[in-house]
């Protein structure tokens, strides 16, 4: 907490903007981001991502520039990493004001951003309170933070441009083992250009051998074909005080002539691609009693991830374009979610 309020006394949002970045080169794990909130005079904080997501996010971010917003589940399923955000008593909850109790704080009479709020994102689920190794990790991150800023004057004209496109410019690295016990030099810094990760292709579902003799045992309607899709819903599921809550992933089947959905599969999101998809075929199965000869799928990816399956059971499951039965029930499944 000290931490969280030298943060803030230092406000280090005056050097820099939300659209500069520092990265910690952790080698071999990646490179992990961090951004400082509040030159914009709304959010103030600290933001940091994991390296899994990191340079992924950093050129979405540019992206986002002057387009609509993102799908707000495209953005759950991506981001990994902890925040903290400076807000009103009003947008803390029972957990946060407990925990600020425990260590005595006593916030500043009649002060902006007065209440240290401390977040984490996980793939799949929406943020939550933060976890033990998170919190320290965080920290860490707040103290080079504030390191960087004071340095930020200095790094003009040596690499910080943060008006232009990630993807033009180089941006500032530290090492994890960078002390911040005392002031940073420009020497403490190497500069990185980042490349577009290219896209992260699902892993197949491999069938435990039981599994895939069962579906092979499955009655065949060598002239019925289905639809098959799966997308992840922002329905907020809680399963408990002391867990994460998630949004699902929805897994269809829609009859190829008459465009009438199956019973839809419903997993957890943080499973993996084509997870959900299986499902769904499994209710289809158990609602028709039969398995068609071919599944058609919009989706490239999803085609990917039933690869092992359509090889182990010898349905193909080939991609397709112009599921228009399928645009009509995600889209109405997604006005009853908003609902």
């Amino acid at each position: 907490m000290d931490t969280a309020l030298a943060f803030r006394t230092a406000q280090p949002w005056r050097e820099l903007a939300n659209t500069d970045y520092l990265l910690v080169d952790e080698n071999s794990r990646g490179l992990r981001a961090l951004t400082v909130l509040g030159n914009g005079g709304e959010q103030f904080g600290l933001q940091t991502y994991a390296a899994s997501c990191a340079p992924e996010w950093l050129f979405l971010l540019d992206e986002m520039n002057g387009m609509p917003p993102v799908n707000p589940v495209a953005v759950l399923e991506l981001l990994e990493g902890a925040t903290l955000e400076l807000e009103a008593k009003a947008a803390t909850d029972a957990r946060d004001r407990s925990r600020l109790t425990r260590v005595g704080y006593k916030p500043v009479p009649r002060a902006r951003q007065a209440w240290p709020v401390f977040r984490q994102f996980r793939p799949g689920h929406f943020p939550w309170h933060i976890e033990e190794n998170a919190a320290q990790r965080l920290l860490a991150d707040l103290r080079r933070a504030m390191r960087w800023a004071e340095l930020a004057p200095a790094l003009n004209g040596k690499g910080r441009d943060p008006d232009s496109p990630v993807a033009l410019r180089k941006l500032p690295a530290v090492s994890p083992d960078l002390t911040t016990e005392r002031p940073w030099t420009v020497a403490d810094f190497h500069w990185i250009q980042l490349q577009l990760p290219p896209e992260k292709k699902p892993k197949p579902v491999m069938l435990a051998p039981d599994d895939a003799a069962t579906w092979r045992d499955i009655s065949r309607r060598a002239s019925e074909w289905w639809w098959i899709d799966e997308r992840a819903q922002l329905a907020r599921i809680v399963e408990g005080d002391d867990v994460p809550p998630y949004f699902p992933r929805f897994g269809v089947c829609l009859d190829g002539r008459t465009g009438i959905a199956h019973p839809p599969g419903t997993l957890p999101a943080a499973q993996p691609h084509g997870s959900a998809a299986l499902a769904g075929l499994r209710a289809a199965v158990q609602a028709t009693g039969f398995l068609p000869g071919e599944l058609r799928t919009p989706n490239e990816f999803l085609a990917l991830a039933l690869g092992a399956w359509s090889e182990a059971t010898g349905v193909p499951v080939k991609v397709q374009a112009g599921a228009a039965a399928l645009d009509e029930f995600w889209d109405m499944l997604e006005m009853f979610n908003r609902r």
